[in-house]
């Protein structure tokens, strides 16, 4: 792959807002560790929700991703604008990978949904990495 054919990438770091079975809990910026945001012995909902404009149309040759780029944690589900858009649910699924050229609008929101039902380890080490892709269409002719 050329440097022109690798894809810009937007990092989605933070700041994420934090509700934990139903109630505001704060902010956190990704990779961050369960353990930062939730008690060992909680039980229940988590979502971590984060805002991003995208004001720039595409070119006709690319397009947009959302990439789950690693993940150590507990099966969750991904929503884009409330609508669903995946479930990554396992460390082996990573990078996973969504084309959302179509799904986003100047002002989206970004929610990825935990339901925790059993403790943390004590090393528990779960974290998250989110990114948005902009790739060029390989095969698509000028």
């Amino acid at each position: 792959m050329s440097p022109s054919d690798k894809p810009h990438v937007i990092r989605l770091r933070g700041p994420w807002r934090v509700t934990r079975a139903e109630t505001d809990a704060g902010e956190v910026r990704l990779p961050v560790r369960a353990r930062d945001f939730v008690a060992a012995d909680f039980r229940g909902g988590i979502e971590l929700r984060r805002n991003f404009n995208w004001p720039e149309p595409l070119g006709d040759r690319e397009s947009l991703w959302l990439v789950v780029q690693q993940a150590a944690c507990p099966r969750f589900s991904i929503d884009l604008n409330d609508q669903p858009l995946g479930t990554v649910a396992e460390r082996s699924q990573v990078p996973a990978a969504w084309q959302i050229t179509h799904r986003v609008t100047a002002h989206n929101e970004l929610r990825l949904t935990w339901s925790i039902n059993e403790p943390a380890a004590p090393e528990d080490s779960s974290w998250v990495e989110v990114q948005l892709e902009v790739r060029l269409d390989v095969g698509s002719q000028d």
